[in-house]
């Protein structure tokens, strides 16, 4: 009976292994595609230090860590400042649009301005000729 349990057991842990071998790799299929070099680095190292042990995939996976932090931090550093463009790009934007705006709202008041004062003229005039 033990015997019987213990096989499987080894007939799960082989098939849960292999699942997770198969998982690591579409993974790794799909960091590829979003190009995180980073998750892919770290994948990398993931199925490295399954098959060589814990020894000899540490210094492995240390300096693999080292690369993907590199490349991530200069990923991160071209997003921040692709973000800032773009964020000066809108505030640029929304300056010349409220400038616009303002600029239309001085010429409305303006339009109204001459057309009280006309207004204003005509009643000068009907009034002084009413006097007369």
């Amino acid at each position: 009976m033990r015997t019987q349990i213990g096989e499987d057991l080894g007939r799960e842990i082989s098939r849960l292994r292999t699942l997770l071998k198969a998982f690591r790799s579409e993974l790794a299929v799909l960091a590829v595609k979003i190009q995180d070099t980073e998750l892919h680095i770290l994948l990398l190292t993931a199925e490295v230090q399954h098959q060589k042990g814990p020894e000899r995939a540490t210094k492995h996976r240390t300096a693999r860590q080292e690369e993907a932090a590199m490349m991530g931090a200069n990923q991160r550093r071209r997003m921040a400042i692709e973000k800032e463009e773009i964020l000066k790009e809108r505030q640029a934007t929304r300056g010349a649009q409220n400038s616009a705006v303002g600029a239309r709202k001085e010429a409305e008041h303006a339009e109204q301005y001459a057309r009280d004062v006309e207004h204003a003229k005509h009643a000068a005039c009907q009034h002084m000729s009413w006097r007369d």
